[in-house]
């Protein structure tokens, strides 16, 4: 029997215009907005402080300009007109994953001191570097074990087992659980970890290395074309 759930977005506030000030300091005439659930918000407020030089996208995520650290198509949308990005919130998850997946100089600013930085293109080619060693590491390995996670958000089981259908020359296992974590997923003889779940699980530190399916499936799918 599943238990129902029910999500509330826990919002958090701030000065729109003091934040459309700093934003607007930067020396773009063209400004992506985007943000986390928390503050995604406050987006459409700041964009009419900025007028025409501010510019949010639509992705496949439930609000404009709303990104994720699997999901950055809000970016992306908009990658033509914008000549940089905002990301306004806190810590580097998120907006890497726009600097990942667009062309463009990220800035990140912080609500609650007002601090405002541009992320460094360093750690961007730094965790490239290391996303394409864990690939590689997966095209080599002949045993693979498939993380599902069973916590309402994240649980992909179907792409859990359409994905093992197609490791033909590879053995594959599916494991299931709530906390997926380096301690629940030690002693198991596999070569690699496939994580279908948070892509923020594959910066623990696991005794074996783990890749992120969306990554995998990304990186594979160019080297198709």
């Amino acid at each position: 029997m599943k238990t129902k759930t029910i999500f509330f977005p826990c919002r958090q506030t701030f000065d729109a215009q003091t934040v459309a000030v700093k934003i607007g300091d930067l020396p773009y005439r063209r400004i992506g907005l985007v943000s986390t659930a928390q503050y995604v918000h406050k987006l459409p407020e700041i964009a009419e402080i900025l007028g025409s030089r501010a510019i949010i996208g639509k992705g496949t995520t439930p609000n404009p300009g709303q990104v994720l650290g699997c999901n950055a198509s809000a970016a992306k949308a908009v990658e033509t007109d914008a000549e940089c990005f905002v990301y306004i919130g806190d810590g580097d998850f998120h907006p890497l994953k726009v600097l990942e997946t667009t062309d463009k100089p990220v800035y990140v600013l912080e609500p609650a001191g007002l601090n405002i930085r541009e992320l460094d293109e360093k750690e961007r080619m730094k965790r490239l570097k290391i996303l394409h060693a864990r690939v590689s590491r997966f095209s080599d390995a002949r045993t693979i074990g498939i993380m599902v996670s069973t916590k309402p958000g994240q649980e992909r089981m179907e792409t859990a087992l359409g994905f093992k259908k197609t490791l033909k020359d590879k053995k594959a296992f599916i494991f299931l659980a709530n906390e997926i974590n380096p301690v629940a997923f030690t002693g198991f003889s596999v070569d690699v970890w496939v994580n279908t779940a948070c892509p923020r699980i594959s910066d623990d530190k696991f005794d074996i290395p783990v890749v992120n399916y969306s990554d995998l499936i990304e990186i594979l799918g160019e080297k198709d074309d």
